[in-house]
């Protein structure tokens, strides 16, 4: 169920506004989307009972090649749009953004912080792996990806700002989708 969670929720939440996959498809309604999660349920209540010992091992290579692919877009999207994105990782302007946010600046943060914990919370609702391989695998490789495919983004935004709504979609290069 976990895993289903990290599967349908961010396109769902997507679609229900209309943006994100219907970008590249057009004709996807509600209606598929809806069909396509219930499938996915069903599938996953039907290999339950082999237990999540026998199923997990689909788990780590989906969740790899999903970072790695994120990443990629992410270094791609910081190179192609706006190189000077590193800036972010300054104190100097990380103060004047909250000189100039004031309060919103605080929460913005609260924002990135959650989504980031979010995805460390999901591999550990998973309960197959110990507390430590989490921090090493969260701390070594899922954050630094992250990591890459925000800043991406946000070149990304710096260049497209009409593209907001849907900017995770859209800042994938067209060539990949």
């Amino acid at each position: 169920m976990v895993m289903c969670i990290g599967i349908l929720n961010p396109p769902i939440s997507v679609l229900s506004s209309l943006d994100g996959l219907q970008l590249r498809v057009e004709q996807l309604s509600h209606r598929t989307v809806v069909g396509v999660a219930c499938a996915v349920l069903v599938g996953q209540f039907a290999l339950q009972h082999r237990g999540t010992y026998r199923v997990a091992f689909i788990f780590p290579p989906v969740v790899l090649v999903w970072l790695l692919s994120i990443a990629g877009i992410g270094v791609y999207n910081v190179i192609h749009w706006n190189p000077r994105i590193y800036r972010a990782f300054s104190p100097h302007y990380i103060y004047l953004y909250f000189q100039q946010t004031g309060k919103e600046g605080w929460l913005s943060l609260g924002n990135v912080f959650l989504a980031i914990t979010g995805t460390e919370v999901m591999f550990a609702d998973l309960g197959n792996f110990t507390a430590a391989s989490l921090r090493v695998a969260f701390i070594c490789f899922v954050y630094p990806c992250l990591v890459l495919q925000y800043l991406g983004q946000a070149a990304f935004i710096s260049k497209n700002f009409s593209a907001v709504p849907a900017s995770f979609y859209a800042s994938i290069p067209g060539k990949l989708t």
